[in-house]
């Protein structure tokens, strides 16, 4: 077991299954190659990780950001691809031509070099909530919004492909690669997208379409319901920033839904959406086995949660 929470979050972005499979609108990057020797450096890293927490102190904290820096930080350092990878440019803008200026039609994530190819990488790690009513067909990726039900799998799924993933086929685009990759042939953008589908505790939805088999799965609740019939377990209360690898607590630090929630109440924290974890205990430390999203009555609207 991996003893700091930020090699624990590199380890779960590099390790864990990823949302989609088997689409080809979104190619998606397999990593790693080799399981064994990353795990070891994994290991290794944990046992002294100066190194990952002065790099990550530097990061900016809102949570698609700090997903992005642990992949910038494997990306330079880990061995995901048995030798044969090399990051050459992180959040590369690209700005296309006005009458008077510029602008900025996007920005590449990661151009990495593999071989005599260079290859544009786009990541993201989401959290999707689905909600039956919005189904009119199984794996309908409309009804499954975010907890903020403005984005939507649909949404960001639709833009990843149409947008991010072409930014590369634009002139704009094209021309500023050739500039970064002078001897480097092109290979097709491919993306990484990491994350959770959570299922409602009331009702049945089918997975997404193209979920992967694997994909990492919660379950969400409307508060009011979760305190009523919520089962009678231990839990923590996970803060944005801790939305990634899988809790692990004292003992001391679990509590019953009813006192968490007091407690989230006196602390001014109960902003929508609350993430928990369902613990376990194993040894003298608990493990989460299970992970709650807990949404507000009117959701979901237009309004933010």
């Amino acid at each position: 077991m991996l003893q700091h929470r930020a090699t624990r979050d590199l380890a779960w972005a590099a390790l864990s299954p990823p949302l989609l499979e088997n689409l080809p609108e979104l190619p998606q990057l397999p990593v790693p190659e080799n399981k064994e020797s990353l795990w070891q450096w994994l290991l290794q890293l944990d046992q002294t990780p100066d190194a990952l927490h002065e790099y990550l102190a530097r990061q900016p904290h809102r949570l698609g950001l700090y997903f992005e820096a642990l992949w910038q930080f494997l990306l330079m350092h880990a061995p995901l691809f048995n030798g044969d990878c090399t990051l050459l440019a992180h959040n590369l803008p690209v700005y296309q031509p006005l009458n008077k200026g510029r602008q900025t039609a996007g920005a590449f994530d990661f151009i990495l070099q593999r071989g005599d190819h260079y290859l544009p990488l786009e990541i993201a790690v989401k959290f999707y909530l689905g909600v039956p009513a919005r189904e009119s067909f199984p794996g309908d990726w409309r009804a499954w919004p975010g907890p903020d039900s403005r984005d939507s799998a649909a949404g960001k799924f639709q833009h990843l492909a149409q947008h991010q993933l072409q930014l590369g086929n634009t002139d704009a685009g094209s021309a500023l690669l050739r500039q970064t990759c002078p001897s480097l042939s092109p290979a097709p953008a491919r993306c990484i997208i990491k994350g959770y589908f959570f299922y409602p505790a009331e009702g049945n939805i089918a997975p997404p379409q193209h979920a992967h088999a694997h994909h990492l799965r919660g379950q969400w609740w409307y508060a009011e319901h979760f305190l009523r019939a919520a089962p009678d377990s231990r839990f923590i209360f996970l803060p944005k920033a801790h939305w990634l690898a899988p809790a692990t607590a004292a003992a001391t630090e679990t509590q019953n839904k009813v006192d968490l929630w007091r407690g989230l109440v006196d602390a001014e924290q109960h902003h929508f959406p609350v993430m928990l974890a369902e613990m376990q205990p194993s040894n003298d430390r608990w493990y989460e086995y299970k992970r709650h999203c807990l949404v507000p009555d009117h959701w979901p609207g237009t309004a933010p949660c």
